[in-house]
Formats: structure tokens, C-alpha cells, sequence
């Protein structure tokens, strides 16, 4: 259950809804696979294409190995990144924690934790559900993940140390407070649209632009219930 996303290539997965009322608390997180040369890379997010200010709350990896999440309100980016780093070739779980307009927690592996406390208080108006790349009022924007993609999950509440350490051993997303999972996309890469399993069926079904294509060998992610 993964996508393999070729930046060059420009490939994502998207949907022009989304299943977040633009408020917080929110947890979002997914599984990734940066193939051996790693790029600057929008893996996972929510954005608002009404105009170019590039607002979004969402998980990117960088160039040097770390992981970010990313709360941009418009004006102000919003940006907590791990210092502990991701080895390209190899899964690892990110998870972001947005539990306010001033604190947003990125984690590595279920650890490595890193909090970012600077305030960005505008109204969120995201609009679009993407996987692998970014997007504004112009079309998609760069920069575009480069590598394998898996088990992208979103709640209501900010999970915390223990559910996200949970969710990196291998539990599957839909075991961590189900009653405010308003997201879950295993990413099968069977299946054209790519589905949202959870709860809201049918709805927040994945587009495929530019067909990325199935990835081998993903993560292990066990106990799975719908």
C-alpha cells in the first residue's frame, strides 16, 4: 500500500475538498520513502488556492534529511523541522501535531520531536487534499516529492506522544481515536481514484495527476479495521 512520486515528473494525488474545517486542533501524518538523491518535497497537505500566498498546513521533507510540518496562514510561515534526519532509501512515520495557531509539533519515527511556537493567527481557508505536491490560484506548485508515499491519516484533535509513537511501530491509524479520524488514505495504488477509506466513503477520493504508480515493499502498518 504506497505511491512512488517522480518530482520530475510533477505526480500527485488530489482531491479539491477537504475533510478539515480549517481550525485547530489537527493531526495529519503518512508514512514516507524519499528515493537516494532527497529533494525539497510538499509530501502531504491541505491548501488554499484562492490567490498565491501558497496558505497550507502540511508535512514536507527537505533536501538535508529533515521533516517539516508547516503552518502557512497567508502572511506568516509557521514551521517546526526535526533535527534528527531521514535516511533516503528507507520508511520512516512523520506526524505533525497543529494543537494551536502558536504550536505545531513535527515528529520522526514516533520521536525526535521538535516544537514551534511562532503565531500565525489568520483564518485558514484550505481547499484542496494533496499528496506529493502543493497548490495555489496558479495551478500545482513545486516543490514535488520524490519517492514513495503511504498511509496518510487526519484528525480532529492534536494526537499526542503516545498515539504518535504507537502509529510509527506500525499501528494502523484507524486504532487511534477513530472517533476523530476524519481522514485515512492507505495509498493501495491498485485503484484510480485513490480512495479514502474512512468513514466518509466515496468522498475525498484522490485524483491521480500525472499517474504515479504503485510502490513496492511499504511500510507494515498492522491491525487494520474500517
Amino acid at each position: 500500500m504506497a505511491r512512488n512520486f517522480v518530482s520530475a515528473s510533477n505526480q500527485s494525488l488530489y482531491v479539491n475538498a477537504v475533510p478539515w474545517d480549517n481550525t485547530f486542533p489537527m493531526t495529519m501524518c503518512c508514512w514516507v520513502r524519499p528515493v537516494a538523491t532527497m529533494v525539497n518535497g510538499i509530501a502531504f497537505g491541505m491548501h488554499y488556492t484562492g490567490d498565491t500566498s501558497a496558505e497550507s498546513a502540511r508535512i514536507q521533507t527537505r533536501s538535508g534529511g529533515a521533516a517539516r510540518a508547516e503552518h502557512r496562514d497567508g502572511t506568516t510561515a509557521a514551521v517546526a523541522e526535526t533535527t534528527a534526519l531521514i535516511t533516503a532509501g528507507s520508511w520512516h512515520h512523520v506526524a505533525a501535531v497543529f494543537a494551536s495557531t502558536s504550536s505545531r509539533t513535527i515528529y520522526l519515527d514516533g520521536a525526535n520531536s521538535v516544537n514551534n511556537t511562532t503565531s500565525a493567527t489568520n483564518t485558514m481557508n484550505t481547499d484542496y487534499l494533496i499528496v506529493g505536491r502543493g497548490r495555489v490560484s496558479t495551478g500545482f506548485t513545486s516543490p514535488a516529492y520524490n519517492g514513495d508515499i503511504s498511509h496518510c491519516a487526519i484528525w480532529n484533535v492534536a494526537l499526542n506522544a503516545e498515539e504518535i509513537a504507537a502509529i510509527a511501530s506500525g499501528v494502523c491509524p484507524t486504532n487511534i481515536r477513530p472517533q476523530n479520524l476524519i481522514y485515512y488514505a492507505p495509498l493501495e495504488g491498485v485503484a484510480s481514484p485513490e480512495n479514502n477509506v474512512w468513514r466518509a466513503g466515496g468522498t475525498y477520493n484522490l485524483t491521480l495527476d500525472n499517474a504515479p504508480v504503485h510502490a513496492g515493499n511499504p511500510p507494515k502498518v498492522m491491525n487494520m479495521f474500517f
